[in-house]
């Protein structure tokens, strides 16, 4: 969580090793760092902050391992003048020495040459000087300001005294070296600490201030709290969602839901400054409370406020029809017109939700968003609905339930990324189709009325997904370019339709196959296990 008023931390000036880059006439002085959680928000005069998953390189200086500096060559294709450097943490070391002395080199460099040249500004201080580094935390390195010309440099991180274990710090790196074209990644060889090699490119920004584009804002994100009981800035999702531009956290105080409303961010963030809706698990609903009940002798009778068809709900669980009489398997009988119904023998009106919005998180023509730990439920359509053109949208640790279409579906030319989510409860589970292409991980797809996962002339990356209990067929795929490890499909309890559904499946010919491909299909991979139902 982002610190409302980030403090920087001034780093003490005396480094006793000597810097092995050093030259004469070269500006010294001392950097003051900070850690900042989510992205910062800096100018961005040479960058390089790609999307999607990294790998992790360390920089270190440990007795009896040796020494390994890490360092990024860059071009300036325009004069400004440098006073920070951003690093993203990949992850930190066991026993951190956040005090070790390190230093920060600005040198120039030649084409075709690992090994730095004259060096024009060096910087000390310590790592981190008490602050801890986590995982997806920013280092802020701020110093006097550098002028750069057009050319070619790099800038070089080095412990400057050995020491225990501790003194490692693991950055965020690319894994294909050729993945920047601003230059190559370098660093040494811990048998040869002088010497430079070639390596992968790290994730930076180096700024000439604080303030993005036209932006007042200090360093760090701009967080937008949402809080509907009070005490915030925002007390709608609408509101937040209006005010917010590239870089922005929209944050839902934990404990303040669930929101009635739908979430609909309609301006697209930056590559390195998207935005960003931290849930905190909340609900964000379609669902509304069903009132009008009244006592009919001995029975509680309800009109549904809304046309059929529609999902209802009674503490929680959604109310499923049965396929072949069409009546609700529990709590309630449904009228012949399907407008009202007559509440069972000791089930109470209190508890009883109905959907009624469209959709209830919306992601239209839209790019570089980040959706963390929301709750979706209660769509007439879709839980999560992506359509039109958008990259780089990246939804982590949801949940898409009890909707009348999908828990999540993406059309048209969306790219996006799941790591970690639940579909369950709805028409069918997750359905992509059109020219999405989708990477998605950690996914279970359960218990939904039709299909579990359904992919539809579109592509795939599937790691961790396990499709089980749904209605019909778990697993269809239809012209669909996929690759996939780790996959499971179950294979149903049972031989018929069990189950009313709605949308895309209604009336489709049911099917207990776990897996369904047409020949159209291209698949790699190892193929999804195919297991029994309990």
């Amino acid at each position: 969580m982002m610190n409302k008023n980030p403090i920087f931390y001034a780093l003490s000036l005396a480094i006793l090793a000597p810097c092995l880059l050093c030259g004469a006439g070269v500006e010294k002085g001392s950097f003051k760092c900070e850690l900042v959680d989510g992205e910062v928000r800096l100018a961005q005069d040479v960058s390089f902050v790609p999307t999607g998953k990294a790998a992790g390189m360390r920089v270190f200086w440990i007795e009896g391992q040796g020494r390994r500096d890490l360092g990024q060559q860059f071009t300036v294709e325009k004069a400004f003048s440098a006073t920070q450097l951003a690093l993203k943490i990949n992850s930190g070391t066991d026993g951190f020495d956040a005090y070790a002395p390190f230093k920060l080199v600005f040198a120039k460099s030649e084409s075709g040459k690992a090994q730095p040249g004259d060096v024009i500004a060096e910087f000390d201080g310590t790592m981190t000087d008490g602050l801890k580094p986590a995982s997806g935390k920013w280092l802020v390195l701020s110093f006097p300001a550098v002028e750069f010309a057009p050319g070619d440099y790099v800038f070089i991180l080095q412990y400057t005294e050995p020491g225990t274990a501790g003194r490692s710090l693991v950055f965020e790196v690319n894994s294909d070296p050729g993945a920047y074209s601003g230059g190559r990644g370098i660093m040494s060889d811990s048998s040869n600490p002088d010497k430079m090699n070639y390596g992968v490119p790290l994730y930076f920004i180096l700024s000439s201030s604080s303030k993005a584009s036209g932006d007042s804002a200090a360093i760090g994100p701009r967080i937008l709290e949402v809080n509907q009981r009070g005490g915030a800035a925002y007390a709608s999702l609408k509101e937040a969602a209006a005010a917010c531009r590239s870089g922005d956290i929209i944050r839902i105080a934990k404990g303040s839901g669930p929101y009635r409303e739908a979430l609909e961010i309609t301006t697209s963030g930056k590559a390195g400054a998207p935005i960003i809706v931290e849930g905190n698990g909340e609900l964000v609903t379609g669902f509304e409370p069903l009132t009008g009940f009244r006592k009919e002798g001995d029975t509680y009778v309800c009109k549904i406020p809304v046309e059929y068809p529609y999902v209802l709900t009674y503490q929680g669980k959604r109310l499923r029809q049965d396929a072949q009489t069409e009546q609700f398997t529990q709590y309630a009988m449904l009228s012949e017109d399907k407008q009202s119904i007559t509440l069972l023998p000791g089930v109470s009106p209190e508890g009883w939700e109905v959907s009624t919005r469209t959709y209830v998180v919306k992601v239209w023509n839209v790019s570089h968003h980040i959706y963390r730990n929301l709750r979706a439920s209660g769509a007439q359509n879709d839980a999560f609905n992506l359509h039109g053109a958008g990259d780089s949208l990246v939804f982590e640790d949801i949940e898409g339930f009890h909707s009348l279409d999908e828990g999540f579906s993406a059309h048209d030319d969306i790219h996006c990324e799941i790591s970690g989510g639940s579909f369950y409860g709805n028409d069918n589970g997750l359905v992509n189709i059109g020219h999405s292409a989708m990477t998605a991980s950690n996914l279970e797809i359960y218990d939904n009325l039709g299909w579990g996962l359904f992919l539809l002339e579109c592509s795939a990356v599937l790691d961790q997904v396990s499709v089980r209990g749904n209605g019909l067929a778990q697993i269809i795929l239809t012209d669909a370019d996929v690759t996939w490890t780790n996959v499971t499909a179950e294979q149903p309890k049972w031989s018929s339709r069990p189950w009313v559904t709605y949308k895309e499946s209604a009336g489709k010919a049911p099917s207990s196959i776990p897996l369904v491909v047409d020949s159209k299909t291209k698949m790699s991979g190892s193929l999804p296990a195919l297991i029994t139902a309990l």
